[in-house]
């Protein structure tokens, strides 16, 4: 039970972190390409609304529209790809904490790509509560759902 909340606050922590870092590389890339700054702002608009999921546990982002939620988990993953190779790259010649941290930071955007593109392909678990009481001599089963 605790594990499974620090796991909710570590990927919070994470997509809201990827969300602001996409926002500001919509920014910095408004001007050379708007159509990547564009997607990069929608991108960052699904990481939040990942973190409001994780936060209430209800998803904002209806079903209907997941092409475009995979869309953006597909922008997500490239933003974290490429902050894993500036970082790898920068960290042979700066051997300083921020590119060890960008390192980490662009593996967990990668992983959590993955894993939500996961849950949308990943068939559902359906629990099905069965009841057995005996009247008599019959047996009574009552399925919920």
């Amino acid at each position: 039970m605790a594990l499974s909340r620090i796991f909710r606050v570590v990927r919070m922590s994470v997509n809201g972190f990827a969300g602001v870092l996409m926002v500001l590389f919509g920014f910095m890339l408004w001007y050379y390409n708007p159509l990547w700054s564009i997607l990069m702002f929608l991108a960052a608009i699904d990481q939040f609304e990942d973190v409001a999921y994780y936060a209430w546990g209800k998803r904002i982002i209806p079903k209907y529209l997941m092409p475009l939620d995979i869309l953006f988990e597909g922008a997500v993953f490239i933003f974290g790809l490429a902050i894993l190779f500036l970082s790898a790259t920068y960290y042979s010649f700066f051997q300083t904490w921020f590119w060890e941290a960008m390192f980490i930071v662009g593996f967990l955007a990668v992983w959590s790509a993955l894993e939500d593109a996961w849950y949308w392909f990943a068939p559902s678990k359906m629990v099905i509560k069965v009841e057995v009481c005996e009247k008599r001599r019959f047996k009574f089963i009552r399925r919920e759902e």
